[in-house]
């Protein structure tokens, strides 16, 4: 007798397949030790009357551990669960809408980090913190247009301080600051680029990075964007606008700084992204007026006398000078002819007082920038040394190994009055 219950003891839970509660269980029936039943199977499967279908282990009835569901539209959920809920790292296909989604749950819910794709081939995605299912923390979204932001987000929106990048016809736009509600809204920065830098912040060969959040990292699947760079110096010479300054629902509104491609620059009070109060508007010619403004226009603005436009120019150069740029040699064989097509004096200084006054505010910017470099004791805090235009010549790619730096010079410093200078 004491062998027959040993035998009986040793007999291995059985798989069984049967009906409950108008659903199907395929599976182990354990039981307890008062009698009890209970579903208890590391591989179970169990499909509902609905079409929703559960494969994986079942523990005292309860669905926990890694699993997979699947439903009748097609979606589907692989990864952890808790109490028959998403808990933990899992990754959900779904039929519609937005098409894939890997990361962490908690409850049911995303939550933590996780990226989220909205097309097939994983161009369009958001990456980044979740909390209660939205996006919540810092991350990044990349649309199916190609626009990008990355920054902070709030409960589903973004929120806190974050950059946004969107092409136009013209090239791209960025603005750079405090956001409210999915608008700019406090202080941040607007610039319209000639350079679409969308396509420079997604490379399809750069490599996989991380995100971090509460001490758990998550490494994505698919190539990510590199991080971006500062543009090369060619496109920082295009000229462009730029606004900085306060926003109040997606507009201009407050304190800013509005500076023109042409040079000039307004700095003044903003209201629903129109210059209106108090203000400061300096022309690309240095004229200003300062004054009130209504609806972007100047209130008390007065014509000045008519710009010498060109004399400005001829006031402190010589005629010579300016040689070398419009009126280059021919050397393709032919007879020699003026490289701008002008032989008239007044006509080669219009030209190039437009060349100067189109890229105005980047030539500010760049003689600022290497005025600075390398000060000398005594030197004249305005004017550009030597050895500092020899490294603006070296950073802007004028100076190739088959040029040498002495007949860079002699085209920088030609003509009398430079020799005057140097040699009195």
């Amino acid at each position: 007798k004491d062998a027959k219950r040993e035998a009986v003891k040793d007999v291995p839970p059985q798989v069984v397949t049967c009906a409950l509660a108008d659903n199907t269980y395929t599976g182990i029936i354990r039981e307890g030790p008062l009698g009890m039943q209970f579903l208890d199977c590391p591989d179970a499967k169990y499909v509902w009357n609905s079409g929703v279908v559960y494969q994986g282990p079942l523990v005292q009835s309860r669905i926990e551990g890694s699993g997979q569901f699947s439903w009748p539209d097609g979606s589907s959920y692989q990864g952890e669960l808790k109490d028959g809920k998403r808990h933990g790292q899992g990754i959900y296909n779904a039929s519609e809408g937005p098409g894939r989604y890997e990361g962490e749950w908690a409850n049911g819910k995303r939550e933590g980090i996780g990226k989220l794709f909205y097309s097939a081939d994983g161009s369009a995605y958001y990456h980044g913190g979740w909390k209660d299912g939205k996006k919540h923390g810092h991350g990044r979204q990349v649309w199916p247009s190609g626009n990008i932001y990355e920054g902070d987000w709030a409960y589903g929106k973004m929120a806190g301080f974050g950059t946004m990048t969107w092409s136009t016809s013209a090239g791209s736009e960025q603005y750079v600051g405090q956001w409210v509600a999915n608008q700019p809204d406090g202080q941040g920065t607007h610039t319209w680029l000639t350079v679409d830098l969308t396509k420079e912040l997604v490379s399809p060969a750069s490599p996989e990075h991380t995100i971090t959040n509460n001490n758990t990292t998550t490494t994505p699947t698919t190539r990510e964007p590199f991080v971006p760079k500062p543009s090369p110096l060619n496109h920082q010479q295009q000229m462009h606008n730029r606004y900085e300054g306060q926003w109040v629902q997606g507009k201009r509104h407050g304190k800013g700084i509005f500076y023109y491609a042409n040079g000039a620059k307004y700095d003044g009070e903003w209201e629903n992204h129109l210059k209106q109060g108090k203000g400061r508007h300096t022309f690309e010619d240095g004229s200003v007026y300062d004054g009130n403004f209504e609806a972007d226009r100047m209130v008390d603005y007065k014509k000045p006398p008519a710009p010498e436009g060109p004399e400005i120019i001829a006031r402190c150069t010589d005629i010579s000078d300016l040689r070398p740029l419009l009126l280059p040699s021919d050397r393709a064989g032919f007879q020699a002819t003026g490289g701008a097509g002008y032989q008239e004096k007044h006509k080669i200084y219009r030209e190039v007082y437009n060349m100067v006054l189109r890229h105005l505010g980047e030539l500010r910017e760049l003689y600022g920038k290497y005025r600075a470099m390398v000060c000398r004791a005594g030197s004249d805090p305005l004017t550009l040394q030597s050895y500092q235009f020899w490294l603006l010549a070296r950073d802007a790619g004028l100076l190739p190994p088959s040029l040498p730096l002495a007949q860079l010079l002699r085209s920088a410093f030609y003509g009398p009055r430079h020799h005057s200078e140097v040699a009195p």
